[in-house]
């Protein structure tokens, strides 16, 4: 890379990259080409080409910081200059929003799954609840929510949440069964796609998007078949009617791809889901319940959280995001 000059260095890029980009510490470096370097993510600002929407390669998650969630301008990394990502940020502070997006990578959605274990599923909710509902569970410790494409507004229901919660929760899509569904979910912003059914041309289109995709699956057929396409994870759909044992049995020659727990997962038999080989579990309706959210009660629905979550395995292992 040529030389690089630092905008911190001199204090009035260093007021006009805290203002408009946001962090209070934020070191901004670009090189004399094109590019744009933050150190603070230790990522290269990247595009897809494909899409509308700029991507950071972040190496450690817990650096990701709430700088922007919307892009307007197809470009890629070549044609960033610096004073086009001055140019996107002062536009924003008019418009009252910012117009960079950080997205996990797949892998990195992967092992937070891995890390923290627990998936609340939002079904049917509405937009004037979805945010409540997600300050409820985060305050109990769950830190990752699918929003089910089945519920209506969905999609400005994860634009919403990408805004709101920044950086401290991992919001996803849920019952993506088509690749329209998929496309329309990653536009607004969802970081993972879990799915009932194994969806090859789903699974395809997250593997090239490098979008993490769960989908559901409960044979070693599908199983397999999702393994072959590139998801990493399958959702084990319906866990409670296939049992434990039978997941067991699975897990047995299946061992090269990790299991997600779906359906009937309680505090009280969550333990027998791990130690048959799941690496996660997803619960909906019996954390985020509906005689709950229609009195507005969030304390209830945080104090069910954190009774699943004091049932992990090695919570005091899980991640800060």
């Amino acid at each position: 890379m040529s030389s690089i000059k630092k905008y911190s260095e001199n204090p009035f890029f260093s007021a006009i990259a805290q203002c408009f980009i946001g962090g209070s510490n934020l070191p901004l470096y670009y090189p004399c080409g094109y590019g744009v370097i933050i150190r603070r993510l230790r990522g290269r600002i990247e595009a897809d080409s494909s899409q509308t929407r700029l991507e950071i390669d972040v190496r450690r998650q817990s650096d990701i910081i709430p700088l922007t969630w919307f892009v307007t301008k197809r470009f890629t990394a070549e044609h960033v200059k610096a004073a086009d990502v001055f140019l996107y940020c002062f536009l924003g502070v008019l418009c009252g929003k910012k117009f960079v997006r950080i997205d996990m990578k797949a892998e990195q959605v992967y092992e937070f799954i891995r890390k923290e274990k627990m998936i609340a599923i939002a079904r049917g909710v509405r937009k004037d609840q979805v945010i409540n509902i997600a300050e409820a569970l985060l305050a109990g410790g769950i830190k990752m929510l699918e929003v089910t494409c089945n519920t209506d507004g969905v999609f400005e229901m994860i634009k919403m949440l990408r805004e709101k919660m920044a950086d401290r929760m991992c919001i996803g899509a849920g019952t993506v069964i088509t690749t329209a569904l998929c496309k329309k979910a990653i536009e607004a912003g969802a970081e993972f796609m879990i799915a009932p059914d194994t969806n090859t041309d789903v699974i395809d289109y997250c593997v090239k998007c490098d979008v993490a995709i769960l989908p559901g699956a409960a044979t070693a057929t599908e199983i397999l078949a999702a393994r072959r396409h590139g998801a990493k994870m399958v959702k084990i759909f319906p866990a409670s009617a296939l049992g434990v044992n039978y997941i067991k049995a699975l897990r047995g020659p299946i061992d090269d791809v990790d299991f997600v727990a779906v359906d009937g997962v309680r505090p009280e038999n969550m333990a027998e889901f791990f130690a048959v080989g799941c690496v996660a579990v997803g619960v909906g309706a019996s954390v985020v319940r509906k005689e709950f959210i229609e009195k507005g009660n969030w304390k209830a629905i945080t104090d069910t959280a954190r009774r699943y979550v004091q049932n992990l395995p090695q919570s005091s292992q899980r991640t800060q995001r």
